[in-house]
């Protein structure tokens, strides 16, 4: 696993780099929407064999991407986030979530 530090810039809106991790917060409408996303993670970060860390606060949801054996963003995490992209993908129609 090649780290590739914090010099990549995200080309999706909806992840930031906060030091040596890809993070992305959703809000959603209420805990149970909340918790059913959360559960898309999870089939996510089984298939791909990569855990983010995931802090659910009611109806917020944060992801933490970093690649713990090296301490910091590798290609796993920049793949893993593209993945997320359109695997979690939250229909705009539906009014469930805003990026935060």
């Amino acid at each position: 696993m090649d780290a590739i530090g914090n010099s990549q810039p995200p080309q999706m809106p909806a992840w930031t780099i906060d030091g040596p991790s890809l993070v992305r917060t959703e809000i959603f409408n209420d805990f149970n929407a909340a918790m059913n996303w959360v559960q898309r993670v999870a089939r996510l970060a089984e298939q791909r064999n990569h855990h983010p860390d995931i802090e659910i606060r009611w109806n917020r949801v944060t992801l933490r991407l970093t690649t713990h054996e090296t301490g910091g963003l590798t290609h796993r995490d920049w793949s893993w986030a593209k993945a997320a992209e359109t695997e979690l993908a939250i229909e705009a129609s539906s009014s469930e979530t805003t990026h935060r």
